[in-house]
């Protein structure tokens, strides 16, 4: 196969972004469009490689995955063997034990499996994964497993290059069509795993075949688009984009377009074939392996988001060592006459099973290896009595998991109001709130329905025929809504009333900022940073203080850096109070009014014995749910 320096040119391409995506600056925006770019280059070139060997009957799976081992494992090893000491003196015990399931999972080429069942790609929590980046070279290696095979059978089968061709393209849209299903009813799995992203590599497969048939068809205007389309996902798409989906093709469509018609007759293919381009390209791949390792491990040890120009030179660090890992550890074993097939086998399978008995063991034994020695932010607590941010999420639960939201909760036998509250996760708030409150079996009673508010506009038949809905006098809407939901709420206000309900609509809560990539609490980061202020003698005095911050928070306008919402609470709650004003009879509340004591200048963050009454930007913990149900009946909240 003939070397073509623009396709190592596109490597820097794809890599660049990806790496200053993951470093938080937002003018990359679209970034993560560069693992894309990754994928539609690795199906062009083992594409092409395995065309021409089958035709010319020399193609050998031995061969092939010798190839594969030699160009992905050597570095994957060496990175992950010197992430192994890091995560163990920085990670928390239940960090620590993911990693150690991420370690399996890579040796197993399932960490996106893996991925896909623990978080969202977009979330902070995975900001904090070392190896979760590895999903991609996941999703390449089930390809490489499954992809010759395929070619093999078919070839044997009778299927000639064009008869391929047509069989792969079809493969192709079948996958690109469940991509565009699947990011509408499955948007975690459609991210993650190969049948949703195989369409991406198989879009590289045509375009080698095209090029092997006709050769590189130089054409400037068709190179030049294709450039443009990658550059234009990678500025202006962003974390809002329904990803992958049919979307996915600008950048997909722009590389394979790139692919086809530029070579060095063309100005793409010049600027791509430009030493500085083609040096980053070949040193991309351990580019790509050393970043995220590193961002994970800085900010595990960061209180606050780490500076654009701390995360500006980390990502010059990356490259340094990617130089350094390309030269001394990737390049040695792609020579046969230096290491013999035997032996990258041999230190392939002994890696891999003995990341398996690592991690296995790690997973374990967690808690008695005691990671996390070296970073005392694990350790620190605003008081003895503190649980973990995680723990009282889980906690929060409890109370609504004990009912079937498909089954009656109220008892008709009282005569009470019954209200529902309806909203996601917010809803499950005001509920514990409420059951903890005077109203609760003292003239009211309360179930709760979670769903997004634009899901009930969709579903308003269904939702309606729910036990709670038909036998509730009130509906009170709860919820962290979205555009989406702005854009439903009418709707859902307008049919609850036609079905003979009173509505109450409450507004968002204030999204406090968050600290320790969403770890901690403002009340722990304000904690923090006054523990050695000689003042705060007392818990009432370092309750006064925490509670004080949350208010200047609240009153500033300070917010939690969401980027898994559209719209800001602000436009949000300004567009729920316009809606509220078309409908005299609908009483609009406001959570902040039991938060905060505007006269004292305080917002409760902890109460006096200093538990957290929040464990993120807004949600209630139980002790929160509690400590505001003694507010909603002192300011007859519910009914002012």
């Amino acid at each position: 196969m003939k070397y073509r320096s623009e396709i190592d040119g596109l490597r820097a391409l794809a890599v660049l972004p990806v790496i200053l995506f993951h470093a938080g600056f937002k003018f990359f925006a679209g970034g993560f469009v560069g693992v894309d770019v990754f994928f539609v280059i690795s199906g062009y070139l083992i594409t092409s490689i395995l065309i021409v060997e089958i035709e010319r009957e020399k193609f050998s799976l031995v061969n092939f995955y010798e190839r594969r081992a030699r160009r992905i494992l050597p570095a994957l090893v060496f990175v992950i063997v010197l992430c192994m000491p890091v995560a163990w003196l920085t990670m928390t015990v239940d960090s620590f034990k993911e990693f150690s399931h991420s370690i399996i999972a890579v040796s197993l080429f399932a960490s996106n499996i893996l991925f896909w069942r623990e978080s969202g790609y977009f979330e902070a929590a995975a900001e904090e994964k070392p190896l979760l980046h590895t999903w991609s070279l996941a999703v390449e290696e089930q390809y490489y497993l499954i992809f010759p095979l395929l070619l093999m059978f078919a070839w044997r089968q009778g299927f000639k290059r064009e008869r391929l061709f047509l069989l792969i393209a079809f493969i192709a849209a079948m996958s690109l069509l469940a991509c565009e299903w699947g990011y509408r009813n499955s948007p975690s799995a459609n991210f993650y795993l190969a049948p949703f992203r195989g369409w991406e590599l198989l879009a590289g497969s045509l375009a080698a075949f095209i090029v092997q048939k006709h050769g590189v068809r130089s054409n400037n205007v068709a190179a030049s688009i294709g450039l443009i389309m990658v550059l234009y996902a990678t500025f202006f798409f962003d974390s809002f984009v329904p990803f992958p989906s049919f979307y996915t093709l600008v950048p997909v469509l722009g590389v394979v377009l790139i692919v086809l018609f530029a070579d060095t007759k063309t100005l793409v293919g010049r600027l791509l074939g430009l030493r500085l381009f083609v040096g980053i390209g070949l040193i991309s791949y351990s580019a790509y392996l050393w970043h995220q390792p590193i961002f994970a491990f800085t900010r595990i040890l960061s209180v606050e988001e780490p500076s654009h120009g701390l995360m500006l030179s980390l990502s010059l660090l990356t490259m340094l060592l990617a130089y350094g890992s390309w030269k001394y550890v990737e390049t040695p074993f792609r020579f046969k006459d230096k290491i013999s097939r035997k032996s990258i086998f041999t230190y392939s399978c002994l890696s891999l099973i003995g990341f398996i008995v690592i991690g296995a063991s790690s997973a374990t034994f967690s808690t008695k290896l005691n990671p996390g020695r070296f970073n005392t932010l694990n350790s620190f607590q605003i008081s003895e009595a503190s649980r973990s941010n995680t723990v009282l999420r889980e906690e929060s639960w409890r109370l609504v998991r004990q009912h079937n939201e498909n089954e009656l909760w109220f008892d008709l036998d009282k005569n009470h109001e019954n209200a529902l509250i309806i909203g996601n996760s917010h809803s499950k708030d005001l509920y514990n709130v409420l059951v903890h409150s005077k109203y609760n079996d003292s003239g009211f009673s309360f179930a709760r329905y979670g769903t997004q508010i634009s899901s009930v506009q969709d579903n308003f038949t269904e939702f309606r025929r729910l036990p709670n809905f038909v036998r509730a006098d009130t509906i009170i809407i709860a919820s962290r809504y979205d555009l989406n939901d702005i854009a439903s709420l009418e709707f859902v206000i307008e049919k609850i009333i036609d079905s003979g309900k009173g509505v109450i609509l409450v507004n968002n809560i204030h999204e406090f900022p968050e600290y320790r990539t969403r770890s901690w609490t403002l009340a722990e980061f304000i904690a923090y940073d006054i523990r050695d202020d000689k003042s705060i003698n007392s818990n009432d005095a370092l309750a006064y203080r925490i509670n004080t911050e949350y208010f200047n928070a609240y009153s500033a306008g300070n917010m939690a850096e969401r980027k898994d919402s559209i719209g800001t609470v602000k436009e949000i709650n300004e567009a729920i109070d316009l809606i509220a004003k078309k409908f005299p009879e609908v009483t609009l509340l406001d959570r902040m009014d039991y938060v905060c004591k505007p006269a004292l200048k305080q917002c409760s963050g902890v109460n006096q014995s200093l538990e957290k009454l929040f464990y993120d930007y807004g949600h209630h913990t139980l002790a929160g749910a509690k400590y505001f149900g003694e507010e909603v009946s002192r300011t007859n909240w519910l009914r002012p």
